[in-house]
């Protein structure tokens, strides 16, 4: 059997890799603007067809998962950021929801610099192709021994990304603003991210905020999903 998934290789970008960056940007303007239309395209001001805020370039750390097999707009397949707090701009999800801070605060969360908001999470259509995949791809996923074919790799994939660097960054919550359809698969796969909130905010659709300890998180994933435990302690 041909190996379909051997190319696909996930990584962080480093702040210098500007085309890089500009590839995941136009993910995010394909998906955002022209799929989801959850961005007026026409309030774009640059004339690159990327999709930026004032979070990216200093408060943002950026993911992607890229098919070494493709080229342009198939090249990357899945593209995600962790936005750190900063005094100034906060999280991104304080815009829609100022109580956000205290929220967390009353979680048991001391200090703001150990969270991360998981932002601008962007699946290629390419890697949405089953039958109730929806935005993020995480339908029709079951069992079967190759964890690649079993679970959504591009999410996975950048989840594994983010939680390595979470680690060497000592960060140790993600904030996360999410629709029911992602956060019940998360759950699924022993992420179980806490509502901060009962009531749902308008982020760019329906939503609640959710706040997940990394370390419980840990825990919960080598007693329930041990296979795929194994594959986020990987570095391969």
């Amino acid at each position: 059997m041909v190996d379909t998934y051997s190319n696909i290789v996930t990584h962080y970008i480093n702040p210098e890799d500007k085309e890089g960056l500009n590839e995941a940007l136009k993910l995010r303007y394909y998906v955002y603007c022209e799929e989801k239309q959850f961005i007026d395209k026409h309030e774009i001001t640059n004339n690159m067809q990327i999709e930026t805020d004032e979070y990216d370039e200093k408060e943002s750390w950026h993911f992607v998962v890229e098919n070494n097999l493709a080229t342009g707009m198939e090249h990357v397949i899945g593209t995600v950021r962790l936005v750190h707090f900063s005094e100034d701009k906060g999280f991104p999800t304080g815009k829609f929801h100022p109580p956000l801070n205290d929220k967390i605060r009353n979680y048991g969360v001391n200090d703001l610099n150990t969270v991360a908001e998981i932002s601008r999470l962007c699946i290629n259509p390419c890697f949405r192709k089953r039958r109730d995949d929806g935005m993020f791809g995480v339908g029709s996923y079951g069992d079967d021994k190759d964890i690649r074919r079993k679970y959504p790799i591009v999410l996975i994939s950048l989840l594994r990304e983010m939680y390595h660097f979470s680690k060497k960054m000592q960060i140790k919550y993600w904030l996360s603003s999410m629709e029911d359809t992602l956060y019940r698969y998360l759950k699924c796969i022993a992420l179980e991210f806490e509502p901060l909130d009962e009531d749902y905010i308008e982020y760019y659709g329906k939503v609640k905020s959710y706040l997940l300890g990394i370390e419980a998180a840990e825990k919960s994933m080598s007693q329930k999903q041990e296979d795929l435990y194994r594959f986020f302690c990987s570095t391969t």
